[in-house]
């Protein structure tokens, strides 16, 4: 069966290429049961990724007005993509994808989420690689394991503390892995820190994220999180979803097909989907 939907889209009103519209019709056109859209939540730093308070209220009533535009036909959905640091109220939005995008020099999450430490440099895991190296000196003496054990703490911490319906892109730390070298992925070492994490968000039944997107702009030839990590993910009882973080509307469903297949070589047999229908927000559904 076809996965016909995707969880995690942007837009304009954020750090995407194409309209809400633009998506729409995309989806319609791959004849999508449910579409959900994740702007990057509002933040007070690195703001050129995230969507501003007011774009954030345009970005609500759009959706609104979509919802009921397609009422009957595609199923959409207001979510968003919160980063551990983010400052939103997720009352606000149908589902939350949680995400860490950032390490802070001061991990001080109250202050930056209020924008009162604007002198608490950050470095983008998935950001600019050159400044990420950097910021991997600094902050770990070049330590390429600790930088990835710093990132997997705040993820747990994040869907411990946060819980989010969705766990975005989980072992994002590869995407600039192949320029930097701050690991070997297949290294016990690294994969101990990444189910360790794994171990830890299990119990809180989020649905993992297979996330193509590092694939969509050629970072990465699979998706996240990497084949060990999901065998090992199966062996937790943890459900996936799949998505192709969307930034393009001609991109919506990139790899689903090949994703489908490597999870059914996995011993897969079904994923997540958000629902087509009303009663409840996920079904699952066969690969």
């Amino acid at each position: 069966m076809k996965i016909l939907s995707n969880p995690h889209t942007h837009s304009l009103y954020c750090d995407g290429k194409s309209t809400i519209a633009e998506m729409a019709d995309s989806a319609r056109n791959l004849g999508f049961v449910s579409l959900g859209f994740s702007g990057h939540g509002h933040q007070n730093f690195d703001v050129r990724f995230s969507m501003s308070a007011e774009n954030t209220v345009r970005y609500l009533a759009e959706l609104r007005a979509l919802k009921a535009e397609c009422a009957g036909r595609m199923r959409i959905y207001a979510g968003v993509e919160r980063d551990y640091y983010a400052e939103l109220n997720p009352a606000d939005y149908d589902y939350s994808i949680g995400s860490v995008h950032y390490l802070f020099e001061r991990d001080e999450p109250e202050a930056i989420r209020s924008g009162e430490c604007a002198d608490n440099p950050f470095y983008a895991v998935d950001g600019n690689p050159e400044r990420l190296c950097e910021g991997v000196k600094k902050l770990f003496h070049g330590d390429g394991l600790a930088f990835a054990a710093a990132y997997y703490e705040l993820l747990a911490r994040h869907v411990e503390e946060n819980h989010p319906e969705i766990i975005g892109h989980f072992d994002i730390v590869r995407k600039n892995n192949p320029v930097c070298h701050f690991f070997d992925e297949q290294d016990k070492a690294y994969l101990r820190l990444a189910k360790d994490a794994l171990e830890r968000v299990a119990p809180r039944g989020a649905l993992l994220e297979v996330n193509t997107g590092g694939m969509v702009r050629g970072y990465l030839p699979d998706p996240y999180p990497q084949r060990e990590l999901l065998m090992h993910a199966k062996a937790l009882g943890m459900e996936l979803i799949v998505s192709s973080d969307c930034h393009m509307a001609g991109k919506l469903d990139f790899a689903f097909e090949d994703t489908a297949r490597m999870l059914t070589e996995l011993g897969f047999d079904h994923v997540n989907i958000l629902s087509g229908t009303p009663g409840a927000m996920f079904e699952k559904v066969a690969l």
